[in-house]
């Protein structure tokens, strides 16, 4: 016998944290009572968003704004507006990291949104898009300009080392790069 029924939109992505399901499409995020079905909260955006998790909070990023939600009620936590579009949000496990359509990486506190660095502060980093490759312990690898990893305190910022990737030029793909727990694998 069925215990319960919900729609679940075909595009969303469901987890679970914290003994709650969340479901999150474009345009919606909710979470479910995975013992009884109930609806425990609801937020719709009308022109899409991007969705990051944690341990007790849900961060959801639908155009200039990041809003940090308690996943078990449902109530905001923090809200923050930035300058430019979000294009991603990554949780490092106590720094929440944003990817903007301004090309700038921006690290915001889990706790409260205030920022903790940004990538326009890193001369490294200054003057090239960067995309987030993985998330370790303390440190945030990311990849810039013409294929070249730096790894980042993630408190900080502060760059902890470099290493420019060479491939076999005329295959036209740069490396894949597979982030696992404790390794950082480039194929070359």
């Amino acid at each position: 016998p069925t215990l319960f029924r919900s729609h679940v939109p075909q595009e969303s992505i469901t987890s679970i944290e914290k003994g709650v399901l969340l479901v999150t499409s474009r345009n919606e995020c909710f979470s479910i009572n995975p013992e009884t079905g109930e609806t425990l909260w609801t937020m719709s955006f009308a022109d899409g968003a991007t969705f990051a998790g944690s341990q007790e909070k849900m961060y959801i990023a639908p155009g200039k704004e990041i809003i940090a939600v308690q996943l078990s009620t449902g109530a905001i936590v923090w809200r923050r507006i930035l300058d430019a579009g979000i294009l991603g949000i990554t949780d490092a496990h106590d720094v929440l990291i944003a990817e903007t359509s301004a090309l700038e990486m921006l690290a915001l506190d889990e706790i409260d949104g205030s920022t903790v660095w940004r990538s326009v502060d890193i001369p490294v980093l200054r003057d090239s898009w960067a995309k987030i490759v993985h998330v370790g312990e303390t440190t945030v690898v990311t990849r810039s300009g013409r294929f070249t990893l730096t790894g980042l305190h993630k408190r900080t910022g502060i760059p902890k080392w470099r290493r420019r990737i060479h491939y076999r030029s005329g295959i036209g793909q740069p490396p894949a790069i597979l982030s696992l727990d404790e390794f950082l694998c480039v194929e070359t």
